[in-house]
């Protein structure tokens, strides 16, 4: 077995499969939805923070109604929330910790899926 140079490298333990049993479902679906480009899009500019729908249509460059569909799917999988004020509606993660997941998957993405074996140390 090979050993990661730095030990805090290694990823943490996973729970018991009993343990995350319950929430499975619900989870396939939260990673199903951001397998699509855009809703992954939209869930890393909502990790700087609330933003409207039509700052999100401008930064990635798609429609209004676009946007607003696939926001609707994110916040009925409880991953966004949306709050209206006046005419405009205001995005922002559910919960924190979608930030990381986020973040974690953006930077695999940009350093590639390859770069990590973990089978190799196996």
């Amino acid at each position: 077995m090979i050993e990661p140079a730095d030990s805090a490298q290694r990823p943490a333990a996973c729970a018991p499969a009993d343990a995350v049993a319950a929430n499975l479902p619900e989870l396939v679906e939260a990673l199903r939805l951001l397998g699509h480009p855009l809703r992954f899009k939209l869930l890393c500019q909502l990790t700087q923070g609330p933003l409207a729908v039509s700052e999100l249509a401008v930064r990635t460059g798609q429609s209004l109604s676009v946007i607003s569909q696939q926001l609707a799917l994110l916040r009925r999988a409880g991953l966004v929330h949306g709050r209206r004020e006046v005419k405009q509606v205001f995005y922002t993660l559910a919960r924190a910790r979608m930030a990381g997941v986020a973040q974690a998957l953006a930077q695999m993405a940009q350093e590639g899926l390859a770069q990590e074996d973990l089978a190799e140390e196996g």
